[in-house]
Protein backbone atom coordinates (compact mmCIF):
# COMPACT_ATOMS: atom_id res chain seq x y z
CA UNK A 1 0.00 0.00 0.00
CA UNK A 2 1.13 3.33 -0.89
CA UNK A 3 2.95 5.06 1.82
CA UNK A 4 1.49 8.41 1.00
CA UNK A 5 -2.09 6.53 1.27
CA UNK A 6 -1.33 5.79 4.72
CA UNK A 7 -0.08 9.32 6.13
CA UNK A 8 -3.15 10.12 4.68
CA UNK A 9 -4.62 8.12 7.15
CA UNK A 10 -2.95 8.47 9.78
CA UNK A 11 -3.38 12.05 9.82
CA UNK A 12 -7.02 11.64 9.63
CA UNK A 13 -7.35 9.33 12.40
CA UNK A 14 -4.84 11.79 14.63
CA UNK A 15 -7.30 14.68 13.91
CA UNK A 16 -10.18 12.98 14.42
CA UNK A 17 -9.52 11.10 18.00
CA UNK A 18 -7.91 14.32 19.09
CA UNK A 19 -11.57 16.21 18.43
CA UNK A 20 -13.35 13.00 20.07
CA UNK A 21 -10.91 13.64 23.12
CA UNK A 22 -11.44 17.40 23.62
CA UNK A 23 -15.10 17.23 22.81
CA UNK A 24 -16.74 13.71 23.04
CA UNK A 25 -15.12 12.43 26.46
CA UNK A 26 -17.59 13.66 29.41
CA UNK A 27 -15.04 11.87 31.81
CA UNK A 28 -14.49 14.88 34.62
CA UNK A 29 -11.05 13.42 35.24
CA UNK A 30 -10.10 14.43 31.56
CA UNK A 31 -11.90 17.87 31.10
CA UNK A 32 -9.82 20.32 31.68
CA UNK A 33 -6.21 18.62 31.02
CA UNK A 34 -4.25 19.46 28.06
CA UNK A 35 -4.40 15.86 26.25
CA UNK A 36 -2.38 15.46 22.74
CA UNK A 37 -2.36 13.47 20.06
CA UNK A 38 1.14 13.21 19.57
CA UNK A 39 1.20 10.75 16.24
CA UNK A 40 -0.74 7.62 14.93
CA UNK A 41 1.51 4.52 13.28
CA UNK A 42 -1.18 2.27 11.22
CA UNK A 43 0.34 -0.86 9.63
CA UNK A 44 0.94 -1.36 5.87
CA UNK A 45 -2.14 -3.48 5.45
CA UNK A 46 -4.50 -0.84 7.91
CA UNK A 47 -5.24 -3.49 10.03
CA UNK A 48 -4.39 -1.69 12.88
CA UNK A 49 -3.64 1.89 14.17
CA UNK A 50 -1.50 2.99 17.32
CA UNK A 51 -2.52 6.27 18.53
CA UNK A 52 -0.10 7.92 21.18
CA UNK A 53 -1.48 9.57 23.75
CA UNK A 54 0.61 12.55 25.76
CA UNK A 55 -1.13 14.57 28.96
CA UNK A 56 0.72 17.42 30.37
CA UNK A 57 -0.01 17.51 34.10
CA UNK A 58 2.25 15.56 37.00
CA UNK A 59 2.97 12.11 37.14
CA UNK A 60 0.41 10.94 39.17
CA UNK A 61 -2.07 12.58 36.79
CA UNK A 62 -0.55 11.92 33.79
CA UNK A 63 -1.42 8.05 34.07
CA UNK A 64 -4.95 8.41 35.70
CA UNK A 65 -6.29 10.66 32.59
CA UNK A 66 -4.69 8.17 30.34
CA UNK A 67 -6.37 5.62 31.84
CA UNK A 68 -9.46 6.98 31.73
CA UNK A 69 -9.05 8.08 28.03
CA UNK A 70 -7.95 4.42 27.72
CA UNK A 71 -11.40 3.18 29.05
CA UNK A 72 -12.75 5.31 26.03
CA UNK A 73 -10.75 3.05 23.34
CA UNK A 74 -14.16 1.35 21.75
CA UNK A 75 -16.39 4.15 21.68
CA UNK A 76 -13.37 5.96 20.18
CA UNK A 77 -12.62 2.90 17.68
CA UNK A 78 -16.51 3.07 16.65
CA UNK A 79 -16.26 6.98 16.11
CA UNK A 80 -13.27 6.54 14.33
CA UNK A 81 -15.11 3.63 11.97
CA UNK A 82 -18.04 6.69 11.20
CA UNK A 83 -15.56 9.82 10.55
CA UNK A 84 -13.34 7.90 8.82
CA UNK A 85 -14.19 6.84 4.92
CA UNK A 86 -12.39 4.22 4.10
CA UNK A 87 -13.55 0.39 3.37
CA UNK A 88 -11.28 -0.90 6.30
CA UNK A 89 -10.95 1.04 9.71
CA UNK A 90 -7.82 -0.02 11.33
CA UNK A 91 -8.11 -1.19 14.67
CA UNK A 92 -7.60 1.26 17.31
CA UNK A 93 -4.94 1.15 20.11
CA UNK A 94 -4.28 3.96 22.71
CA UNK A 95 -0.45 4.19 23.94
CA UNK A 96 0.66 6.34 26.56
CA UNK A 97 3.73 8.34 25.34
CA UNK A 98 5.85 10.34 27.12
CA UNK A 99 8.05 12.11 24.96
CA UNK A 100 6.72 15.62 25.57
CA UNK A 101 7.28 14.71 29.71
CA UNK A 102 10.52 13.71 29.16
CA UNK A 103 11.45 16.42 26.86
CA UNK A 104 10.68 18.87 29.70
CA UNK A 105 12.62 16.86 32.16
CA UNK A 106 15.85 17.26 30.00
CA UNK A 107 15.28 20.85 29.02
CA UNK A 108 14.67 21.50 33.34
CA UNK A 109 18.04 19.60 33.94
CA UNK A 110 19.70 21.58 31.15
CA UNK A 111 18.68 24.28 33.08
CA UNK A 112 19.51 23.59 36.40
CA UNK A 113 22.97 23.16 34.64
CA UNK A 114 23.33 26.83 33.36
CA UNK A 115 21.90 28.03 36.84
CA UNK A 116 24.84 25.97 38.54
CA UNK A 117 27.66 27.58 35.94
CA UNK A 118 26.60 30.74 37.01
Amino acid sequence: MAANRIDRVNSEIQKIVGKLIAEEIKDPSVAGKIVSVVGVRTSSDLSHAKVFISVLADDKAQLEVFSHIKKAEKFIQARVGEELNIRKVPEITLVYDESIEQGRKVLDIIESLKKGNK
